[in-house]
């Protein structure tokens, strides 16, 4: 059956509403989806997913008619869907992006009466039917139902004895990459999965990033609830807790013109992603006063202030322009909460920052990165091979280990006002995720003549 014109004026109308999604910051939701995933840098990713789809490609065929059943457009909108849902983690923000389209879709293409009646599961050549994810999950969620017997009635336990909740934090939970224009949240075991954003081949030599968690358990999973009365003593033990006392003297960028501090500051601001998104908006949003919790220092600060400052040459040497955006990058960390979209763009915007001062800065303009500034070319679970016994793993990737040549190795190392020595737990910038950073401990510490 032949598209007529008032079915292709309803599906244009459908496929403009998925274009217009936006989320915080006006994120378009869509841009993700628009076009294909590049078959040179993921060839894994055509081979795992059977039929490729992308928005603009679809929408051109409706424009220019080439579609002969309305069902088929459907068909291939939904397929879009269901690729990113099939090859992302379903908590990365590609797979929640797909997610709410989906559901848009299904929703928009049934209030259109001209339009034919469509399946809501997945279509015949999608990834889930081809791989069988989909079955394997109904016969699973079938055998255990009847393989567990009846219940026998028992007495019900007694009632537990009220006690003061104690103060039990869980561990920051495992961290799963998240992606661009893909990934992978499929129940058969693949390659690796693809990054939410953007990733570059130059890093400065030092990720770090051991403050974006307070210390006291804020923003941290609590394993149980806590009553009012607990919350209040709870309250009063952390007052008593020693403040951080701030960053160190020692491990400052020096000797750093003018000219080029304009430089870092202006690349900052007015950094775009891929999809064109300006991640200095969040840093922008970091209001000036103190009133942020758990700040090492009381006075007001803001991109803007320190850009002002920079103008009016009241920095007396780079270290004071160092410390400050430090400081800011401490307040900004402290404002967004922790794994959200906002936190990880502080993050990657510090990393890029440290990266500009760094003795191997990333070349531009304009700046490109695929691995979100990150010094480790892949995260947690991405790392193939594996390293393990006395294999000599890949370039770029962290491993055991670690060269003497050229190298002097030392107890402590300074970087940004941090003194940090073996045995230290620090955070290290994820490639593939930057809102979740890496836990990670100090095993080597050395200096170099070539830094």
């Amino acid at each position: 059956m032949t598209i007529t014109p008032s079915q292709s004026a309803a599906i244009l109308e459908i496929i403009n509403s998925i274009f217009a999604v936006t989320g915080k910051g006006k994120r378009q939701l869509a841009a993700m989806f628009l076009e294909l995933v590049d078959r040179t840098t993921w060839p894994e990713y055509y081979e795992i997913i059977p039929e490729p789809r992308c928005l603009n490609t679809i929408k051109t065929g409706v424009e220019k008619g080439r579609y002969k059943d309305a069902t088929d457009v459907y068909t291939d909108l939904s397929l879009v869907f269901w690729n990113a849902l099939f090859y992302n983690e379903p908590t990365s923000q590609i797979g929640i992006d797909a997610k709410h389209l989906k559901t848009l879709l299904e929703t928009e293409w049934k209030k259109k009466s001209i339009l034919p009646t469509t399946r809501t599961s997945p279509p015949p050549s999608s990834a889930q039917k081809v791989h069988k994810t989909v079955e394997e999950e109904e016969s699973s969620v079938a055998s255990t139902s009847s393989s567990v017997p009846t219940p026998a009635i028992v007495p019900p336990p007694p009632a537990p004895v009220p006690t003061l909740a104690p103060r039990v934090v869980t561990p920051a939970p495992r961290r799963t990459p998240a992606p661009t224009p893909i990934a992978s949240t499929s129940h058969v075991t693949h390659s690796k999965h693809v990054p939410i954003r953007p990733r570059s081949q130059l890093s400065p030599e030092m990720d770090v990033d051991i403050m974006s968690e307070d210390g006291l358990g804020n923003d941290v999973p609590v394993a149980i609830h806590r009553d009012h009365e607990s919350e209040e003593i709870v309250k009063q033990l952390e007052k008593g807790l020693p403040r951080w006392p701030g960053l160190g003297e020692e491990g400052w960028s020096d000797s750093v013109s003018q000219q080029r501090l304009f430089e870092v500051l202006h690349a900052v601001k007015n950094f775009k992603d891929v999809i064109g998104n300006r991640p200095a908006a969040v840093l922008e949003a970091v209001p000036d006063d103190s009133t942020v919790p758990y700040l090492s220092y009381t006075s007001p600060l803001s991109l803007k202030a320190i850009e002002n400052r920079l103008r009016s040459k009241s920095y007396q040497t780079s270290k004071e322009f160092d410390q400050e955006m430090a400081r800011l990058f401490e307040k900004a960390r402290r404002y967004h909460k922790a794994n959200l979209e906002s936190y990880g763009r502080i993050l990657l915007l510090q990393r890029f920052y440290q990266a500009l001062l760094s003795a191997d800065p990333p070349a531009g303009l304009p700046y490109h990165t695929t691995t979100n500034f990150a010094a480790s070319r892949a995260g947690p679970g991405n790392v193939k091979p594996v390293h393990g016994g006395d294999a000599p793993g890949v370039a770029g990737v962290t491993t055991h280990r670690v060269l003497t040549k050229d190298r002097t190795f030392v107890d402590e190392v300074h970087y940004k006002g941090w003194s940090l020595k073996l045995g230290d737990w620090v955070h290290l910038s994820n490639p593939d995720d930057p809102s979740r950073p890496i836990v990670a401990q100090v095993f080597r510490c050395w200096v170099t003549n070539d830094l």
